[in-house]
């Protein structure tokens, strides 16, 4: 709504709700797996490696087909609180409840065997996942309503940025410290955390736009097809698809990594983590810089090869005799991590914007929530298949002690993946010299 400008206020709280959706999912990817399935002697075995990764990919992979529905009912809403806000509000609550639930297997309190964990897993999965599109969907549609110009969407973006980082970096803290504890004493913290900083967003936002009567006529199939025939955006979602299943393979296996390979405690993978992160926030004002010089494309080039060639490295970990610990090899690791992470941090966003700029010549529609929404289809569907496939990994050729080659073979695996990211990504047609009137070659 023109007139209506962002105010400091919602400048300052709107990023709160990503500083809770970013720890839940940093504490969810870090522990989950390893939770249900730990190394010999590490806890007990609620569910089979493999079985347990299928159960997280099913409710990945649920949430993902759910999610264009879930975008397209909160375009469509009418009510007096707005579009997106009583999505917000429902999901926020629901969310925390069932993130607590999801670390009560079963077996804990009942006389139970594999399969009803695998079952519970596999349900509460799926509704954390699909709760978590109830609100975040909901959320990031919010940005483009009330920063309504390109300096107000430019300082937004860049305090989301900066609050998704500190989410991560709670949440693998908090990882580190509470599960010393137990897992649910991490769980109950976190979530009462999460759910603080969801209630800013509720309480202070007042979204600006209303279902027009041209938008409501707008089916999402046609919207859909429309979108799959634009051929830059295919190219990149190819190779947002491949790294986003290469990066995923690694997450899935870190807490595995950071007890079997390098010998030291389950808490310690919080750390591993949070080294990264706080490499990539100092790295962000030289991101931003090379990016402008050399251009989105070439920068994010050099992010895929860097995050290849540092993964690759992974499998070597205590195999070369080298004068520093496992545990110095493992931070120096992830602080060359950081520069290209915080490259995949910033650079999708701007690519994508590119595409839908690009849209707009072809169709004169701007259509930001189509294409963010099978983005997140896509990440989800790679996010669910990594998990799969590093339990099948590890289930196959091994995740404990003297038998770890699977815990291994998840960093040049992913490595792998991030490099055909990098080979489909040449291909991408959009030069940064004729944005304003690119056409696919």
């Amino acid at each position: 709504m023109k007139g209506i400008h962002l105010s400091l206020k919602e400048k300052i709280f709107y990023p709160f709700g990503q500083i809770g959706i970013s720890l839940l999912n940093q504490a969810l990817v870090l522990g989950i797996l390893f939770y249900y399935s730990p190394p010999k002697g590490e806890g007990t075995v609620f569910v089979p490696v493999a079985l347990a990764g299928l159960a997280i990919t099913i409710g990945r992979f649920l949430d993902a087909i759910i999610d264009p529905l879930i975008a397209y009912l909160s375009d469509k809403t009418q009510s007096r609180f707005g579009r997106r806000i009583p999505y917000i509000a429902i999901g926020a609550p629901l969310l925390v409840i069932v993130f607590f639930f999801l670390w009560l297997p079963p077996s804990k309190y009942f006389n139970v065997g594999h399969f009803t964990n695998f079952i519970y897993l596999a349900v509460f999965t799926t509704l954390f996942w699909i709760l978590f599109s109830v609100f975040t969907i909901p959320y990031t549609s919010l940005l483009p309503e009330i920063a309504t110009t390109t300096k107000e969407r430019i300082d937004l973006s860049t305090f989301v940025a900066v609050a998704m980082v500190v989410g991560m970096f709670i949440g693998g803290l908090g990882y580190n410290f509470l599960v010393k504890k137990s897992f649910i004493v991490m769980a109950i913290v976190l979530g009462i955390i999460a759910f603080i900083c969801f209630c800013p967003v509720v309480l202070t936002i007042r979204e600006r736009v209303k279902v027009s009567s041209e938008y409501s006529q707008i089916k999402i199939i046609p919207a859909l097809l429309t979108t799959l025939k634009n051929k830059p955006y295919l190219i990149y979602l190819y190779s947002r698809f491949s790294f986003e299943f290469g990066w995923n393979l690694l997450a899935a296996g870190m807490s595995f990594m950071v007890v079997v390979i390098m010998g030291m405690a389950k808490e310690n993978a919080g750390i591993i983590i949070i080294i990264p992160m706080v490499s990539a926030l100092l790295s962000f004002p030289v991101i931003n810089i090379i990016s402008k010089k050399f251009g989105k494309k070439a920068i994010f080039n050099l992010t895929m090869l860097s995050i290849s060639i540092l993964l690759s490295s992974i499998f070597f970990i205590g195999k070369i005799e080298l004068p520093i610990s496992l545990k110095f090899q493992a931070y120096i690791l992830m602080i060359l991590m950081g520069p290209p992470f915080a490259g995949f941090l910033v650079l999708p966003n701007a690519i994508i914007a590119d595409i839908i700029d690009y849209d707009e010549k072809l169709t004169g529609l701007r259509r930001e929530g189509v294409y963010y929404g099978v983005q997140a289809f896509v990440i989800k569907v790679g996010v669910s298949l990594a998990t799969f496939v590093a339990g099948l990994i590890m289930g196959y050729f091994g995740k404990n002690v003297g038998h770890d080659l699977g815990i291994r073979l998840l960093g040049p695996t992913a490595a792998f993946f991030i490099f055909i990211a990098l080979i489909v990504f040449q291909f991408y047609p959009l030069e940064e010299k004729r944005e304003t009137t690119a056409e696919p070659r």
